[in-house]
């Protein structure tokens, strides 16, 4: 008896520990602030995908033509399984969307989720709930275990312990603004926009970079795409997809990429009766509706400038209303 209780004992401690280390040195995200916000206040238009909805989309702008709630959930890093359990997050804290705009990033669907901060970016920030439970079964159980036990270890020791004042201030403080994630590139944006500021095109680069091909598509990843879709379907919440402009540079560097990009997810969300929006169809309707020239942009990814993004924004809000 004596042995059970010191092994308790010393798993409490353990524990606390933990739970110390992970409240002074994990620091406050943008995402923190970004699902506290839509779980306590909802949105009536969730944005949802990857890096591309966030720099792309102002929730505020598509706010002042359709007049609807919003905020913007996207992030690099976020695969469709990422999607798929914050709506059921939403869902279970009875603040689920009247519709959800999905950001698609082709990139994605030709990759595993990676380890690396970016897997806990989420789940960390995910109160106790059946949602993050079964998140957990789905993701984080395969990982590296260091990232469930120490979730701080992706981050360097020098930035944590740099903002440890900061970090541990804001969460005592039970503090969720939008303040403190600006930087001398870009501006977070209480509606979960990130606003980039403009950068010379002459210093833009392809590394990185890559076609897409579909012999290289993860179906692990389409499979989270139809699950999201049906969750939208089962609970009566409006799915659009939409693939955003990238500048004609790009176009022209991978044109055989998007050529195979554009009839493959043209299909697939056919097949799923799903409204895709695509800027980068040369034979499509939409094609023409925004500029691709590249000084709109900030990179030739496709991440625009905070002008272009607001632009943008109000352009894509008036066909979800027409």
């Amino acid at each position: 008896m004596k042995n059970l209780i010191r092994a308790a004992a010393v798993a409490a401690v353990f524990i606390a520990v933990l739970l110390l280390l992970d409240f002074v040195l994990y620091p406050c995200t943008f995402i923190r602030s970004d699902i506290y916000k839509v779980r306590t206040e909802g949105a009536e238009d969730l944005i949802l995908g990857g890096s591309h909805g966030k720099m792309n989309i102002s929730p505020d702008e598509m706010k002042s033509v359709t007049g609807r709630t919003g905020h913007n959930l996207c992030v690099g890093g976020e695969y469709p399984v990422d999607s798929y359990y914050l709506l059921k997050l939403l869902i279970e804290k009875d603040k689920k969307p009247e519709r959800v705009v999905y950001a698609i990033s082709p990139e994605y669907f030709m990759n595993e989720k990676e380890e690396g901060n970016n897997y806990l970016l989420f789940y960390h920030e995910f109160p106790l709930s059946a949602a993050k439970l079964a998140y957990f079964a789905e993701t984080i159980a395969r990982c590296n275990f260091r990232t469930l036990l120490f979730p701080w270890y992706e981050y360097p020791i020098g930035y944590e312990l740099r903002e440890l004042p900061a970090t541990v201030k804001r969460k005592l403080a039970g503090d969720y603004s939008a303040e403190g994630y600006a930087t001398e590139s870009q501006k977070y944006h209480s509606d979960g926009f990130i606003e980039r500021y403009p950068t010379d095109p002459s210093t833009f680069s392809y590394a990185g970079l890559n076609a897409f091909s579909e012999e290289k598509v993860v179906p692990e990843q389409m499979e989270w795409m139809r699950k999201l879709i049906r969750l939208c379907r089962d609970e009566e919440i409006d799915f659009v997809c939409v693939m955003a402009p990238v500048p004609s540079p790009t176009l022209k560097h991978f044109s055989d990429g998007f050529m195979e990009s554009n009839r493959f997810f043209a299909a697939f969300f056919e097949e799923c009766g799903v409204d895709f929006l695509n800027f980068n169809d040369p034979e499509g309707t939409l094609y023409k509706a925004f500029t691709h020239r590249v000084d709109a942009y900030t990179d030739l990814d496709g991440h625009m400038n905070g002008d272009a993004a607001r632009a943008f924004s109000k352009l894509l809000a008036g066909m979800l209303v027409s």
